[in-house]
């Protein structure tokens, strides 16, 4: 094999390359840059935008009531808080603060706090509905959903069209104070709203506790036979049961003294 010779080549220790050194540009001070001055122009119309009087709250719009107490009350304390404050406008407003302040009610399960460009302050109120009414003798209380007494009413301004219940006996009780079981209450109200989604030709008159500390329930009907029920019961399994009774066997007449549907699997009747 043929050598190569190597000898006319250089050596890189021999070559000398030509470096090129260019200027660095001089860059321009930051305050010099359009971006600069564009972030600044929407720094200021943004601060115009926030503090500006166009934007104070002027208008308050209450919704999810017509409870003028309840209105009156959440429109007063609205109008306090935002007296109060140095700024409220739509950019700022201190929303959780006005909630907490108005959600003091023993009235008011809830409130949601929006606003609406420019200058209106929406306040939705989410009312407490009360579990049922008491009847005491020729007297009526409003019983909350944790089975206290709270208010007494006139039986004309039930406006919820809430179940009217009652003991079998006399009973003392104290306002503010639970009267009955959480248990029975959430039973009566979902039993309640079950059966008047039946729409049978069945019509209620009242429920009755027998016994404040036990679980039966008692609906009564116009008729004055009763259904016999049972807090510990489910509710949907309950309403099967008394659908299937209704359509066959009281298909043409109903009991004359009570439908005991207090087992689930066994149906008692007289």
């Amino acid at each position: 094999m043929r050598k190569r010779d190597y000898s006319e080549h250089h050596s890189h220790a021999t070559v000398t390359h030509e470096v090129v050194l260019r200027k660095p540009k001089k860059r321009r001070p930051f305050f010099l840059r359009p971006f600069f001055w564009i972030l600044i122009i929407l720094i200021g119309l943004l601060g115009t935008a926030v503090f500006s009087p166009v934007l104070a709250i002027k208008k308050i719009t209450i919704t999810g009531t017509n409870n003028t107490e309840i209105i009156g009350q959440v429109e007063g304390g609205a109008k306090n808080f935002l007296a109060r404050q140095k700024i409220a406008n739509f950019f700022i407003l201190a929303k959780n603060n006005l909630k907490k302040e108005l959600s003091g009610s023993e009235k008011i399960e809830e409130i949601k706090i929006s606003c609406k460009f420019p200058n209106t302050l929406i306040i939705e109120v989410i009312p407490k509905v009360p579990a049922f009414v008491w009847q005491e003798g020729d007297k009526y209380f409003l019983v909350d959903n944790e089975g206290k007494v709270t208010t007494p009413i006139i039986l004309a301004q039930n406006e919820w069209n809430l179940p009217l219940v009652s003991d079998a006996t006399t009973t003392v009780f104290t306002l503010q104070n639970q009267l009955v079981k959480k248990e029975v209450v959430n039973f009566i109200k979902e039993f309640n709203q079950e059966f008047n989604k039946m729409k049978s030709n069945i019509v209620l008159a009242n429920y009755i506790i027998p016994d404040l500390n036990g679980q039966e329930v008692d609906m009564v009907t116009k008729e004055g036979w009763k259904i016999i029920l049972l807090s510990g019961n489910n509710v949907n399994k309950v309403i099967e049961n008394l659908k299937f009774l209704l359509s066959t066997k009281f298909k043409d007449q109903k009991p004359k003294e009570y439908l005991d549907l207090r087992l689930e699997e066994r149906i008692f009747y007289k």
